[in-house]
């Protein structure tokens, strides 16, 4: 960001990321919560874009083993927004149905890793919902 302003130079700026590391061991909800603290730090002495954070989505293929860390981040995480002032998305409501990934909302071919087509156009329609109910501001160019 700090060589390529241009991720940052617009009057918003969507943040969606972690889903991987969430999956590591030796990635805790403190960790992962620290980077996040750090990247928006890193974007307002940059920028004075609006920052967006979506949550972390649950995946069908690791759902066993992440479940509760993903929980634990996301209640976490929009807490630490509202803190910082920074919009939260909760868009894993969207790729859950009775509390569990829905699995034709995922790549087949990967085992469920990624999201499909549809999903991700999902996915997009929740980020132009979520800026078309803020108020315009302008970024630094």
């Amino acid at each position: 960001m700090e060589k390529d302003k241009f991720l940052i130079s617009r009057p918003y700026t969507i943040i969606h990321v972690g889903t991987n590391d969430i999956a590591q061991d030796n990635m805790s909800v403190d960790n992962i919560l620290s980077q996040f603290s750090s990247l928006i730090v890193l974007i307002r002495r940059l920028s004075r874009t609006k920052i967006i954070i979506s949550s972390i989505l649950p995946r069908p293929i690791d759902l066993f083993f992440t479940e509760t860390k993903i929980k634990e981040l996301n209640k976490r995480l929009k807490i630490k927004c509202k803190e910082r002032g920074v919009q939260f998305v909760a868009s894993f409501h969207t790729f859950l149905k009775n509390a569990k990934p829905v699995k034709e909302l995922y790549a087949v071919r990967d085992g469920g890793l990624h999201l499909n087509y549809e999903s991700t156009n999902k996915l997009r329609s929740e980020f132009v919902n979520t800026i078309s109910h803020l108020p315009l501001v302008k970024a630094n160019k």
